[in-house]
């Protein structure tokens, strides 16, 4: 029996079953923790124009999320999309909206993309270091 677990624990076939399983578990925390660091970026990416979104244009962020482009020959992550959601903060419930009076058969605009829109993808594009161009900005109604 001994010299049968001699034999075993000396095989080169189970050593190199047991640095496969190393090499797997260790490969799966690295994508656990790499997840983990985009999704603090993205919080941070949040925190970090909340405040002056609010105070100079009137909205909150609802949810932020970022599509990364994974390059495997670099091993780097490099933004391909970051989707912004916004809501009107609460202090603008009180402003007074515009009223469109028309006489005839014309509607009034319907827009519902405010027209600081690009102004706000400017905003966001400096403040992260990123282009506008991949920010996409959803509205969010009440």
């Amino acid at each position: 029996m001994v010299d049968q677990l001699i034999r075993t624990n000396t095989d080169p076939t189970v050593e190199a079953n047991i640095e496969n399983q190393m090499n797997k578990q260790k490969s799966e925390i690295e994508q656990i923790q790499a997840a983990y660091i985009l999704d603090e970026m993205v919080v941070q990416m949040e925190n970090l124009v909340e405040e002056e979104l609010q105070e100079t244009y009137g909205y909150q962020i609802v949810n932020v999320e970022a599509n990364w482009i994974n390059s495997a020959a670099t091993d780097s992550k490099e933004l391909e999309r970051v989707d912004v959601q916004l809501i009107p903060s609460d202090d603008q419930e009180n402003k007074v909206e515009k009223v469109y009076i028309q006489i005839g058969e014309t509607d009034p605009p319907t827009s519902k993309i405010p027209k600081d829109e690009a102004d706000i993808k400017l905003f966001l594009g400096e403040r992260w270091d990123i282009e506008e161009d991949i920010i996409h900005i959803a509205w969010k109604e009440e």
